[in-house]
């Protein structure tokens, strides 16, 4: 047993139950199973080492949905005195001739030929060109590195990365750079697909996109929940009354929990992948996914923005903004684009406007 308890209630295949490949009630009444399959997968990249991955996940998702895909890449200004100051016109289009050399090779590379594909080269500000860009051509899902040609930093996520997270509509895909590099653009693989639940509706709705990974891939999705420990007021030392409470409390919420992933799970319609269920006792939901991530090799994690709190007058909440700016693993994060997201919070009951989420310590990019 690892350090924090761990339930694991055993694997299933859909399939044994003659489902079909969607999502069936009662368990998840009042999910929107349609949620928006990404027509358009835009993969940013620079020329890092960490591009390869980029493309390989992207390729791998495009194929997912046969969807239009266009790797971008942008040339920024390099002054290492004043900023601004001219580039050399020489100097430039030598930049611009060299980037255009680096979408060629790396899309003669990437084994995409049997995609909608195409490449745009920026000129400016990343984040400006992206965001722009991105917003007239309808992208529904945008991969990009948590770090990009400066590296990682001690902690959190560069400059970039987390003005795309704010700015971007849509859903993301963050590749962490601790994933090692590719020697070559193959397409990316994903054998464990983690998706975390905490019983909302926001947090459900990611089971169409997780669901049609696996099929693609043949995956194993492991569907997690964290028992949160109980608040109870304190006044000095637990008295026995309150330790009774707590684990009453406890075994109730993971009874309720356990219910809860099961049902679920024998409503997952499809074939190819198989599920499994983990539930993790008494914990921090932020921590404890970062150590199932780890101790289950999760090849990704499909997560919703935002959870049972349903706070999305932020871009993130605070599990995803953990998890994005920590975990080792690729994040796909789904959410609605901004035009179809006040339906669906009127749906949940939440709210609409929106505010930076707090990501922890960002670095310059």
């Amino acid at each position: 047993m690892s350090v924090f308890e761990q339930t694991d209630l055993g694997t299933r295949n859909p399939a044994d139950s003659g489902g079909s490949s969607n999502i069936d009630e009662p368990a998840l009444a009042g999910i929107d199973v349609s949620a928006g399959a990404p027509r358009h997968v835009l993969v940013c990249t620079d020329r890092s080492p960490v591009a390869a991955q980029l493309m390989r996940h992207g390729v791998a998702l495009a194929h997912v949905w046969n969807s239009q895909m266009t790797l971008m890449h942008v040339v920024e200004a390099d002054h290492e005195g004043d900023p601004l100051l001219p580039t050399h016109p020489l100097d430039w289009q030598l930049r611009i001739q060299e980037a255009r050399l680096f979408l060629a090779d790396t899309v003669f590379d990437s084994g995409c030929g049997d995609l909608d594909f195409g490449t745009e080269l920026g000129e400016g500000k990343p984040f400006e060109q992206i965001q722009a860009w991105s917003n007239a051509h309808d992208v529904d899902l945008t991969v990009i590195a948590s770090h990009g040609e400066g590296g990682r930093s001690c902690c959190g996520l560069a400059g970039t990365a987390h003005k795309l997270i704010e700015g971007l509509d849509g859903s993301l895909m963050v590749v962490p750079t601790s994933e090692a590099p590719a020697k070559k653009v193959e397409e990316a693989i994903y054998r464990k697909i983690l998706v975390p639940l905490d019983g909302s509706l926001h947090a459900a709705s990611v089971l169409p996109w997780a669901t049609r990974i696996g099929e693609a891939h043949g995956s194993e999705l492991i569907l997690t929940h964290v028992v949160p420990t109980p608040e109870l007021t304190r006044i000095g030392p637990p008295e026995e009354e309150d330790i009774e409470l707590e684990e009453l409390l406890i075994r109730r919420n993971e009874r309720v929990a356990t219910k809860y992933l099961t049902d679920i799970r024998s409503h997952l319609g499809g074939s190819g992948f198989t599920t499994r269920i983990v539930l993790a006792r008494k914990g921090n939901p932020r921590d404890e996914l970062s150590r199932i991530i780890h101790e289950q090799g999760v090849d990704l994690v499909v997560l919703s923005a935002h959870g049972a709190t349903g706070a999305t007058d932020r871009s993130l909440g605070s599990v995803a903004a953990h998890l994005i700016s920590h975990s080792r693993a690729p994040m796909l994060v789904v959410r609605r684009r901004t035009k179809a997201q006040g339906a669906w919070d009127r749906a949940c009951g939440t709210a609409v406007r929106r505010v930076p989420a707090r990501l922890p310590s960002m670095t310059a990019a």
